[in-house]
């Protein structure tokens, strides 16, 4: 009777929202905000189709550079009738990322998204919007301040969700492309190079909706001028991108000047974390050796690990685990916000949350 009655209360509030949020939201946006629903029992994990045209094209040509333009850019442009203001929460990023093949050759990437250790939501976003592929990512919504509560309990929360596809960290889309980011120290490059224009945290939703390959992907990376999410900072990013066919890459811009490191013609896999795979860069804090070298140990033993011990091997490197960097762990109060399998054969992901390992959901690909 209980569940009842807090089902019932979910269903009035929701219903009271979507009344409320009607009167300047487009249909289609309505329609987004109706298919949100919660995914794991704790309440972190959340799942949108996204029926509306997010207007990433428009959005580009805006050229926000900063996380606070590209929420602006986001709501002028979506959501030019809204009053609300998002706050990012703190962040302090780790990350690891592998390439795998599996014994059906089945080509994975796996992405543990650490992040700071407090109440943050994530949300599988699915997509196919006009002229782009379809995609599922997932995306860290602690980048608008969004807590695990905050999508049912609140009008900001449920218009939140219109923002999702801009926050997407990883993913993989209809062509079997897939990209992982992870923050690596130093070199924000704040040198033009006189190509276009993009912020940094757009290159994961930017690359989903166009890339079929990683050669394609390696082509349109050539032709951008990224500006990093953090320079204040002094911190950049750089992807591990993969696909179908079973290639990969890391993405790195040193001095703004594009590099790509491909994997080992012979290898089946390949393997990053928060450190500069670019030779001769010198950057302070950087971290992860460890935790690749423990990766590279397993592969060493299984060369061809199923979707399930990839799990297990990236749940071994959590920042719970890594004594490489115990101390820089308590002190930014790292957790693994999400591990995700993405297997490019099958378009799908496996993810858990919150280092809950027990519980794994699995995700398809938008059909269209």
């Amino acid at each position: 009777m209980r569940k009842l009655q807090v089902l019932l209360g979910t269903l009035s509030f929701l219903l009271c929202t979507a009344c409320a949020l009607a009167g300047y939201h487009t249909a289609d946006q309505q329609a987004t905000i109706g298919t949100l629903r919660r995914v794991d029992k704790q309440g972190y994990l959340y799942e949108i189709q996204y029926k509306a045209d997010y207007k990433l094209d428009k959005v580009m040509e805006a050229e926000p550079l900063t996380a606070a333009a590209l929420q602006s850019t986001i709501q002028k442009i979506l959501l030019p009738q809204s009053n609300f203001r998002y706050t990012p929460m703190p962040c302090s990023f780790g990350c690891t990322a592998m390439t795998a093949v599996t014994p059906e050759n089945y080509p994975l990437l796996g992405h543990n998204f650490d992040m700071s250790k407090d109440e943050r939501a994530c949300m599988v976003v699915h997509t196919a919007a006009p002229g782009k592929y379809a995609s599922v990512g997932i995306a860290d919504m602690g980048w608008i301040g969004m807590t695990k509560d905050a999508f049912i309990t609140s009008l900001e929360g449920q218009e939140a969700v219109l923002y999702s596809p801009y926050f997407v960290m990883s993913g993989v889309n209809e062509k079997g492309f897939s990209i992982a980011t992870l923050m690596v120290p130093g070199y924000s490059n704040p040198v033009d190079n006189g190509m276009q224009k993009i912020f940094s945290g757009l290159i994961p939703r930017y690359m989903l909706d166009n890339a079929r390959s990683v050669q394609d992907a390696l082509e349109k990376f050539e032709k951008l001028d990224v500006k990093m999410a953090f320079a204040d900072k002094n911190v950049s990013f750089h992807w591990l991108i993969n696909d179908a066919y079973g290639d990969s890459a890391v993405v790195e811009y040193v001095n703004n000047q594009f590099m790509a490191m491909p994997k080992a013609f012979t290898a089946k896999h390949q393997t990053t974390a928060n450190y500069w795979v670019t030779p001769a860069v010198e950057a302070p804090g950087e971290n992860g050796f460890a935790r690749v070298k423990t990766l590279e140990k397993y592969f060493k033993k299984t060369k061809y690990p199923t979707e399930q011990q990839c799990l297990d091997w990236l749940q071994s490197v959590n920042p719970e685990k890594d004594k490489e960097n115990a101390k820089m762990v308590v002190a930014k109060n790292l957790s693994t916000l999400w591990t995700a399998i993405y297997n490019l054969e099958l378009r799908t992901m496996m993810v858990c949350v919150k280092e809950d390992y027990l519980n794994r959901y699995g995700l398809f690909i938008r059909q269209r």
